[in-house]
């Protein structure tokens, strides 16, 4: 890298910077976040970075872990449709208090911990859909793993 192309390379960075900010998946996109902030301030400013190959490594690291990860790229509306298939699939796509087929479908993280457990143990965030009844309210939850959406 030279200083010549060092301004495309903060431009793309930070069209990047922008792209992964808009995804909802906060947790897995805020290492990548501040890993291609940083590197984008090391490279406008390399007179006061001495570890600019640090932080590229550091970006390329955080970078490739939100890529492998399942859930990034996900758009909330394409999941909640793919829910609502997956839920039609697994014939359970009416309220199973009423039989009302109109469902509220969003994705959320529930937060687990066994009971008893050790109080050492952190919480677990399991990916779920969350169903709610348009007619009754009554309300329930699937495990987006075992509907074969993650």
């Amino acid at each position: 890298m030279t200083p010549e192309n060092a301004p495309g390379l903060i431009e793309r960075l930070a069209e990047l910077d922008t792209r992964i900010a808009q995804q909802p998946q906060l947790s897995a996109t805020r290492p990548a976040t501040i890993a291609v902030r940083n590197l984008i301030v090391s490279l406008r400013r390399p007179d006061l970075s001495s570890g600019l190959a640090d932080e590229l490594e550091a970006a390329i690291d955080a970078l490739s872990e939100l890529l492998a990860d399942t859930t990034f790229g996900i758009e909330s509306d394409d999941l909640r449709t793919r829910i609502a298939a997956a839920l039609h699939r697994h014939n359970a796509h009416s309220c199973t208090v009423c039989r009302y087929a109109d469902l509220a479908i969003d994705s959320v993280y529930l937060i687990t911990r066994p009971f008893p457990s050790d109080p050492a143990l952190a919480p677990v965030q399991v990916p779920a859909a969350s169903v709610v009844c348009k007619r009754c309210g009554a309300m329930r939850m699937h495990d987006l793993a075992v509907l074969g959406e993650l």
